[in-house]
C-alpha cells in the first residue's frame, strides 16, 4: 500500500478522492466491457442476417454472468475486507484472510469446471436453448468452461489491489487483456493464416487466453517492487474469520449478478417459448447497455473503497459528506448517458446486425429502458454504501426486491395478463429500474435516520469538500 493512495481517500476532497478511484475503475469496467462483448460484435459478423448467432450468446449469457457473480463475489469481499483492515492498520489479517480465499476459490473452480464438461448438453438445455440455437450455442460453450478458473482467480487479484487503492494497475492488465482479446477474436473466429477458422468458439477460445494472460500479469504486478508485500507466502495460516468476512460481505455484491442470472435463466425459457428471434435484440441491446451504465458500476466500486477505508478510520464526517455528494454526481450522469442512448438507439444497434426484426426491437428496447438508468445509478450507490460499512443483508434483500417483487412479476404480468409478448421484456426491466432505485433510496434513508439519528442528518452537511 502506498501512503499517497490511502492519503487522497482518507484525507482529499470528497470530489477530488472519488474521481481518484472512479476514474482509473471507469477505464477498467470499460475494457472490461469490451472483453465481454467484443465477442457479440464479431461474432454477428459471421453473417449480420442471421440473428441465431448474438442469439446464441444471449442463451449462455445466464451461466457468464453466474461466474461473473462468483468473481465478483470475491472481488467486493476482499476489496472491502482489505479497505477496511488498511484503515485499522491490520496487515497480518489481510495476509492470511486472502491466501485462505485464494484457496477457496481454487476447489469452487475445479469443481464448476468438471460439473459443466460433463453435463454440457443438460446444462445448454437449462439455459433455454432451443432446437434452432442449440448447435450455435454448443459451440460457443466449448471453450467458455475452462476460463471459469481465470475469471475467478482475476477476481481476488483485482479485489486485492483495488482495496489498497491500486485502480490503475488494475485497469493497465485489463486494457492490456482487452487488446489482446480485440486481437485474437477476428483472427480466430474468422480464421487467418496460421489461426484456424473456429467460428463461434473462436470467440470464447480468444477470450480464454486473454484471460490466462491477465493473470499472469496479476501475479507479477502483486509481487512488483512498486507493491508493498502484504500478501506473504512463507506459511500458510487459514483465517475462517477472513473467509467468512470475504464470503459475507462479498456475497452481497455478488448476488446481483447471480440473481440477475437465474432471472436472464427464466427470461430465456419464457421467450424460446414467445419467439426466438427476440433472443438478438436482447443480447445487442445488453452489449450497448454495458457501456452505458458503467459510470454506475464504477461508482459502485470506487464507492465501496471510499467508504471502506474512511469508516475503518472513524472519519464519519467524510463517510456522511460521501452519502451526498457521489447519489448527486451519479444521478445527473446517468441521466445525461441515458438520453444520449436515446437519441442513437437505431444506429448503435445497427453496428451489430442488418436483421430488420433485431434493429427494430432494439430501437424499442433502448427507447423504453435508456431513460430509467439514472435510477440504476441510485440503486447501485445505495448498495455499495451498505457494502461500505460491511453491512452485508441490506443490499441482498434490495436485490431480492429488484427481481422477485418488481421484475418477475411484472415481467409475467405484461406476457400473460396483458399479453404484450416480447414487449414484456423492456417495459418490465424499465418499470423495474425505476421502483429499484426509488425503493432503495428510502430503503438506506431509513436505515441511515436509525443508525445515525445523534449525528448530524445528511441534508444538513456541505457537498463542497
Amino acid at each position: 500500500m502506498k501512503d499517497k493512495n490511502s492519503n487522497i481517500i482518507q484525507n482529499g476532497s470528497i470530489i477530488k478522492s472519488i474521481l481518484y478511484l472512479i476514474l482509473p475503475i471507469m477505464l477498467f469496467m470499460l475494457f472490461n466491457s469490451v472483453y465481454v462483448n467484443i465477442d457479440k460484435f464479431f461474432i454477428a459478423g459471421i453473417d449480420r442476417t442471421n440473428s441465431f448467432y448474438p442469439a446464441a450468446v444471449q442463451v449462455v449469457f445466464p451461466f457468464y454472468f453466474l461466474i461473473v457473480g462468483l468473481s465478483y463475489l470475491f472481488q467486493i469481499g476482499i476489496n472491502s475486507l482489505v479497505s477496511r483492515s488498511i484503515g485499522r492498520k491490520d496487515y497480518k489479517y489481510i495476509s492470511e484472510s486472502v491466501k485462505t480465499v485464494f484457496i477457496v476459490m481454487l476447489i469452487i473452480s475445479f469443481f464448476i469446471i468438471a460439473l459443466c464438461s460433463l453435463f454440457t448438453d443438460i446444462i445448454l438445455n437449462i439455459l433455454g436453448a432451443g432446437p434452432n440455437i442449440f448447435p450455435y450455442a454448443k459451440s460457443y460453450f466449448s471453450f467458455i468452461i475452462p476460463t471459469i478458473l481465470f475469471i475467478l482467480f482475476n477476481g481476488v487479484c483485482a479485489g486485492y489491489l483495488l482495496g489498497q487503492g491500486y485502480n490503475r494497475k488494475v485497469m493497465i492488465i485489463n486494457v492490456l487483456a482487452n487488446i489482446i482479446n480485440i486481437v485474437l477474436d477476428p483472427l480466430f473466429i474468422y480464421g487467418y493464416s496460421i489461426f484456424p477458422k473456429m467460428g463461434l468458439a473462436g470467440a470464447s477460445f480468444a477470450t480464454m487466453i486473454s484471460l490466462i494472460i491477465a493473470s499472469i500479469l496479476y501475479i507479477k504486478i502483486i509481487y512488483s517492487p512498486k507493491v508493498e508485500k502484504i500478501l506473504v507466502l512463507d506459511k500458510l495460516n487459514i483465517n475462517i474469520k477472513g473467509l467468512k468476512e470475504t464470503f459475507s460481505v462479498g456475497f452481497s455484491g455478488a448476488f446481483n449478478p447471480m440473481v440477475h442470472s437465474l432471472t436472464f435463466l427464466i427470461l430465456n425459457n419464457v421467450i424460446v417459448k414467445i419467439d426466438e428471434r427476440a433472443f438478438a435484440p436482447l443480447s445487442i441491446v445488453a452489449a450497448i447497455a454495458n457501456f452505458g451504465l458503467l459510470p454506475s458500476a464504477a461508482m459502485f466500486s470506487a464507492h465501496i473503497t471510499l467508504i471502506g477505508q474512511n469508516y475503518g478510520a472513524g472519519k464519519m464526517e467524510r463517510v456522511k459528506k460521501a452519502l451526498i455528494v457521489n447519489p448527486i454526481l451519479l444521478f445527473t450522469t446517468m441521466l445525461i448517458i441515458g438520453g444520449f442512448l436515446y437519441i442513437f438507439a437505431e444506429p448503435l444497434v445497427r453496428i451489430f446486425t442488418e436483421d430488420q426484426y433485431t434493429i427494430e426491437q432494439g430501437k424499442l428496447y433502448m427507447h423504453i429502458e435508456t431513460l430509467t438508468y439514472c435510477f440504476v445509478g441510485i440503486e447501485e450507490i445505495t448498495r455499495a454504501s451498505f457494502t461500505g460499512l460491511g453491512k452485508s443483508i441490506r443490499p441482498i434483500i434490495q436485490i431480492l426486491v429488484r427481481y422477485f417483487v418488481f421484475f418477475i412479476p411484472s415481467f409475467f404480468l405484461f406476457v400473460y395478463v396483458f399479453k404484450l409478448e416480447v414487449n414484456s421484456i423492456w417495459l418490465s426491466l424499465a418499470f423495474s429500474n425505476v421502483a429499484s432505485g426509488l425503493f432503495g433510496l428510502l430503503f438506506f434513508s431509513y436505515w441511515y435516520s436509525k443508525k445515525f439519528s445523534k449525528s448530524k442528518p445528511l441534508t444538513e452537511l456541505s457537498i463542497s469538500k
